[in-house]
């Protein structure tokens, strides 16, 4: 099943342990045209909310951006579960 949706939502309604993948693309903390939706990325508590839902050997794919993927990383990794298996740089074709 898919869901689509903000997480601050979804997640909550979610059974722990039920879910064998999470990929999102949260906010990347540039303020992309001064929205306010993009000012901070997701904190240690939405990826702890992540980790409850994921069942056992559940994988987490979240997109982030080169400016600031060190503060996603950051957060995703002070949750003592996860940890980074690849960086992936993607180059479009002309």
């Amino acid at each position: 099943m898919i869901y689509a949706g903000d997480c601050l939502d979804v997640l909550p309604g979610l059974e722990t342990g039920s879910v064998d993948a999470v990929v999102t693309d949260p906010p990347y903390g540039l303020s992309f045209m001064g929205k306010a939706w993009d000012k901070v990325v997701p904190s240690v508590d939405v990826w702890r909310e992540v980790l409850r839902v994921l069942k056992p050997g559940g994988h987490l794919l979240a997109f982030a951006g080169t400016r600031t993927q060190h503060r996603m990383a950051s957060a995703a990794i002070n949750v003592p579960v996860f940890s980074i298996s690849s960086n992936t740089l993607s180059i479009p074709s002309s």
